[in-house]
Parts: C-alpha cells; sequence; structure tokens
C-alpha cells in the first residue's frame, strides 16, 4: 500500500469515529484540518502519534540483506596445521572485506586430502552448495572446481602453472570464470 493511502485511510478512520460518516477527498482534509475544529484537529493528531507508537518497527525497517554463500576448498586435511593457518587466512581477508562468516556470508570449507577422486567429489559438492563464488588454495582443487563449474567464478590462491594446466587463457587476462590471486 502507497504511504499517500495509507495517510488516506488514517485520515477516513479518525473522521469516521470523530463524525460518525464517511467523507472522502477535499472534504475529508477540510474537516480534519480547517480551522473550526481544532479540538477535533488536535484529538486528531494525538490519535495519530498514539496509533503511530504501536505499528510494529521491523516492518519499517530496511530488510538485512541474505548471507551470501562462498565455498572454499582447501587441499589439506581437516585439523592439519597449514590448512588451518591457511582457512584462518581466508577467514581473515574476507573479514577485511567486510564478509564475515555466519552475518554477511556464509563461508563453506571443505577439507581434502589430496587424492584426486575426494578432490573432485568435494568441489561438485561445493558446487551443487549453490556459492557466488569459489576459492581453491591449490592447482588441483582449483583444477576440480573448474571441472564441476564453468559458470560460478573461481578465486585460486596458489598454482604452479595455470596457464599451462588450462586454468586461465593469461595471467594479465584470465578469461572463463577462474582467477589468481
Amino acid at each position: 500500500m502507497k504511504p499517500v493511502l495509507c495517510r488516506e485511510f488514517i485520515l477516513c478512520l479518525a473522521v469516521r469515529s470523530l463524525r460518525g460518516g464517511a467523507l472522502r477527498g477535499q472534504e475529508l482534509r477540510q474537516s480534519v484540518f480547517s480551522g473550526a475544529d481544532r479540538v477535533k484537529r488536535r484529538w486528531f493528531l494525538a490519535l495519530l502519534g498514539g496509533m503511530t507508537m504501536g505499528l510494529p518497527t521491523d516492518g519499517v525497517a530496511q530488510q538485512s540483506a541474505r548471507l551470501r554463500r562462498i565455498g572454499v576448498l582447501i587441499g589439506f586435511m581437516a585439523g592439519d596445521a597449514e590448512g588451518l593457518s591457511r582457512a584462518r587466512t581466508i577467514a581473515e581477508e574476507l573479514r577485511d572485506l567486510g564478509w564475515r562468516d555466519n552475518y554477511s556470508a556464509r563461508i563453506d570449507y571443505r577439507w581434502t586430502s589430496g587424492d584426486t577422486e575426494q578432490i573432485q567429489a568435494l568441489a561438485r559438492e561445493l558446487v551443487s552448495l549453490g556459492p557466488e563464488v569459489l576459492i581453491a588454495d591449490g592447482t588441483a582443487q582449483a583444477v576440480a572446481l573448474l571441472q564441476a563449474t564453468r559458470t560460478i567464478p573461481i578465486v585460486f590462491l596458489i598454482a604452479s602453472d595455470p596457464v599451462g594446466l588450462g586454468i586461465v587463457q593469461s595471467l594479465a587476462r584470465p578469461g572463463g570464470n577462474a582467477t589468481v590471486l
């Protein structure tokens, strides 16, 4: 409902309760705001102020943005010191950019042990979650994510020869959906 219509509706209800009849348009405005009806206007303003105090504020407030989903594929077993260090670094960098886990973004981590089949399965699992961006911390993870999707952007952190492996067309202009950081 438009704000003007809401105001007209509230005015109409107030005047009906004051006069017992239904007034519309210019007649409504004149009856509520005319100089002869000072007492009624004050009563109406008090009524209107009281009504706005009782309105729920969550409907008026801006709705929070939905959580963005980020998928991270790490080439270490869960609990490995180096893997935890990389995950912590990724989380800190995302936080510095304004993306906090479970506040403005949901970060899904998947840990691999280096097995190619497991890497590919976890890459497909991350893609099926529908993230808006994928992060790979190694060459094998980047290749697996590229095989799993050609539409979701992929940022990979470390790669031995991304151009030679066909992950990107060139370092200056990666093309496709993958880029190196």
